[in-house]
């Protein structure tokens, strides 16, 4: 009896030390990932199948319980042009990149904040890059050089990028002031590849917001209130796609380019959903 006590006690010490080395092993190839693809500049490998199949089926989860009806209009544009584009949009809800993920349906790279993929132990690297997603900073200031880079090399090997120029969204429908990295992107990737490199602008507009009262809380806090109150918000969304820009039609100021941008979307926004209500 003692020898079968025995044989049992070693048996389940083996198996033990087998499980805490294979748990070892996952976790140091979890960090590793995690720390490779949280540097600014480093881009993960593109969307596999599995990666846009699983962003498809949360986007429209998502949309369905925070927005609602999806109304696209100028999707046309898209269409009509062919190579590098990046699709540049305002930024008024927290659900905008689901909202663009689902309607573009196609395989896109986005740029997003260093602390998504640091969220919950790592995960958010797990999930994120593997939709496409890259880092667009981290704890080294570099005014953008890497970002840029990383971007750039997105356009010249003829994926799509999709970016929000204001960077932050401010939930209601006035748009921020536009980072230049936009405008800096294109003409970065069209002088690389010599090529044509395209902004098709795209304005989103929803039913309600929830203004500026939730702007007092954390950004994380801001989310969760929305989707707890979906009721209250979930009135639906236009997403209207206007007239592409070639990188050669901006200016070479950054700061006049940037405004031609801006001027771009808040057309596509206003005049454009106006002339379709005549």
């Amino acid at each position: 009896m003692n020898n079968v006590l025995v044989a049992a006690f070693l048996l389940e010490a083996v198996l033990i030390g087998l499980c805490a080395a294979r748990f070892k092993a996952f976790a140091k190839r979890w960090h590793s990932f995690v720390q490779s693809v949280s540097v600014c500049g480093t881009l993960p490998p593109p969307p596999s199948d599995l990666g846009f199949l699983t962003l498809r089926m949360f986007s429209r989860a998502l949309c369905f319980v925070q927005v609602g009806s999806v109304k696209v209009f100028g999707k046309e544009y898209l269409n009509s042009v062919t190579g590098a584009k990046m699709i540049c949009a305002n930024h008024p809800f927290g659900v905008d990149g689901n909202v663009l993920a689902m309607v573009l349906n196609a395989k896109v790279r986005v740029m997003v904040h260093g602390d998504v993929f640091k969220a919950a132990g790592g995960l958010g690297a797990h999930i994120f890059a593997r939709w496409g997603a890259f880092v667009a900073n981290d704890t080294i200031r570099d005014r953008g050089v890497r970002a840029r880079a990383a971007a750039a090399q997105v356009l010249t090997s003829g994926q799509t990028l999709v970016l929000l120029p204001e960077g932050l969204t401010n939930m209601q429908p006035t748009m921020l002031p536009l980072q230049n990295g936009a405008v800096r992107i294109v003409k970065q990737a069209a002088r690389e590849s010599g090529a044509a490199t395209w902004i098709v602008p795209a304005h989103l507009r929803y039913g309600a917001y929830p203004g500026e009262w939730i702007q007092r809380f954390p950004r994380p806090v801001q989310y969760a209130l929305v989707l707890l109150l979906f009721a209250l918000y979930r009135r639906g969304v236009t997403v209207t796609f206007g007239k592409p820009i070639a990188a050669s039609e901006l200016a070479l100021n950054h700061a006049d380019a940037t405004a031609q941008l801006r001027d771009a979307i808040e057309w596509t926004g206003g005049k454009a959903n106006a002339a379709r209500l005549c």
